[in-house]
């Protein structure tokens, strides 16, 4: 039997983001944080390879490797926003 379903980025991002912040009780605090270290690791999986994309792609001709490095470009740039505005509450 085959089942097949579609499944959104969305979706994937809601599942994945599931029980990842703490609610004060031990138990199911570490359960979260040890997924929350699960799902960094991800990100940061998923970083490096945007900025692979931006690397290998930023010096191309091809009209859709150039939009590939804009796109990765854009998604680095927001990031480094984020993390700026982080760095300034401390």
């Amino acid at each position: 039997m085959k089942i097949e379903t579609e499944v959104s980025i969305q979706g994937i991002v809601a599942t994945l983001m599931d029980n990842t912040s703490p609610v004060g009780e031990t138990n199911h605090d570490h359960e979260s944080n040890a997924k929350l270290r699960e799902v960094s690791g991800v990100v940061a999986s998923m970083v490096g390879d945007i900025w692979w994309i931006y690397y290998e792609n930023s010096k191309r001709n091809e009209a859709s490797m150039k939009e590939a490095a804009d796109i990765a470009k854009n998604a680095l740039l927001g990031i480094k926003e984020a993390l700026e505005d982080l760095s300034e509450e401390d």
